[in-house]
C-alpha cells in the first residue's frame, strides 16, 4: 500500500522548484511558469535559472543545490536536461 503523505505530497505541492523556468512565455520554461500561477498555485515557487536573477516576477534560484529546500516538489518542463535529478539528490 503507497504512503498516502508522499502521495499527497507529489499530488498537492506546497512548493514547486521548477528547473528551466523562463521569463520568455513563448519558450516551454516561461509557459509551465506562467500556467502555475495562472492557475493560481498558492504554494511557494522556486524557478530555477542559471542566468537570471528574477523570472516572471519571482525571485530566481540558479541552480538546484541554491533554493531553500524542504517538501519541495521538482518539476522540469525541460525534459532534456535530466542532469538536475542527480543533483537533488545531493540537496
Amino acid at each position: 500500500m503507497p504512503d498516502r503523505g508522499a502521495l499527497d505530497a507529489l499530488l498537492r505541492p506546497t512548493s514547486v522548484a521548477m528547473v528551466g523556468a523562463s521569463a520568455d512565455v513563448t519558450r516551454i520554461g516561461g509557459q509551465a511558469l506562467r500556467h502555475l500561477r495562472e492557475v493560481g498555485f498558492a504554494g511557494e515557487i522556486f524557478p530555477i535559472n542559471l542566468g537570471r536573477s528574477e523570472v516572471q516576477g519571482i525571485k530566481a534560484w540558479s541552480t538546484i543545490e541554491t533554493f531553500p529546500s524542504g517538501q519541495t516538489v521538482p518539476y522540469s518542463p525541460c525534459p532534456h536536461r535530466p542532469c538536475w535529478i542527480t543533483r537533488l539528490n545531493r540537496v
